[in-house]
């Protein structure tokens, strides 16, 4: 499926896309041209960048795995930010940085993005698994915990669990 400004139906799900406030979204951004360049620094790069999400955009980050050309994200909006909004100022700030990094201009990102709001706990349960599954379908890694680039690394783990710390005091399945 392609996902851009190029892609047929796109503007038409665009106009249809708004934000919930407190729900919980499953987020996907695609490499331009699904180039596989998220591994070691970059892909370490972009998990550091997807921790800042409470802080900078008061997305409240559930799960994530870095693959090799997508990212996952799975978070609940809070604040005034749509999800277009945070998924702009995410995609633009590391799409410029890694473009740095790999002394290259243009697009690093494949324009636009896939969204899905999450309407339960069994659903926000299965797209975890899913999310944190996808090194082991796309035979990366026999086992989830092998993948560097995700939250079940114990490191990023420890930082998403602290989530209480932050001030966050409901979680986005607690009124479903």
């Amino acid at each position: 499926m392609k996902y851009g400004h190029d892609s047929p139906g796109t503007k038409a799900l665009r106009a249809g896309r708004w934000t919930e406030r407190n729900a919980c979204y499953h987020l996907i951004a695609n490499v331009k041209n699904k180039r596989p360049q998220l591994h070691g620094e970059f892909a370490e790069f972009l998990c550091e960048q997807l921790l800042r999400l409470p802080e900078l955009c008061n997305f409240h980050l559930l799960a994530f795995v870095v693959m090799p050309e997508h990212v996952h994200v799975i978070g609940q909006m809070e604040g005034t930010l749509t999800v277009s909004e945070v998924m702009g100022r995410w995609k633009r700030f590391t799409g410029r940085e890694l473009n740095r990094r790999l002394d290259r201009r243009g697009a690093f990102w494949q324009a636009g993005f896939y969204d899905h709001r999450i309407r339960s706990e069994t659903e926000l349960a299965e797209l975890v698994e899913y999310v944190h599954l996808n090194p082991v379908t796309n035979e990366l890694v026999a086992r989830p915990v092998q993948w560097r680039y995700s939250s079940l690394r114990l490191t990023y783990l420890e930082r998403l669990t602290g989530w209480e710390r932050l001030g966050y005091s409901r979680p986005c399945w607690s009124g479903l």
